[in-house]
């Protein structure tokens, strides 16, 4: 939590922005789906809550990097993914 009480987290509206990003930067429709299903929760939280938070994009992005098996996600496009999260949270 912030200083204030409020911490910065990606919306819906946001979210799906990310996703034209991805489908911009040769991520795969099934990748997509994938990256949808591991922060799926996270988007459907009710009220202050919906959306994902700094410490959430962490856990789904570590979860990620340690099952590539489990998604079939290459490394690299993890990365890419990080890097779209965090331009959103920064906004």
């Amino acid at each position: 939590m912030s200083l204030f009480g409020y911490e910065p987290n990606i919306s819906e509206k946001e979210f799906m922005q990310v996703r034209a990003d991805l489908r911009q930067k040769r991520f795969t429709p099934r990748e997509i789906k994938e990256v949808e299903k591991i922060f799926r929760g996270d988007m459907k939280e009710d009220g202050a809550q919906r959306g994902i938070d700094r410490n959430e994009l962490k856990k789904g992005i570590d979860w990620m990097k340690k099952n590539l098996s489990s998604h079939r996600i290459p490394r690299k496009k993890i990365d890419i993914l990080e890097e779209e999260l965090i331009k959103k949270l920064s906004k």
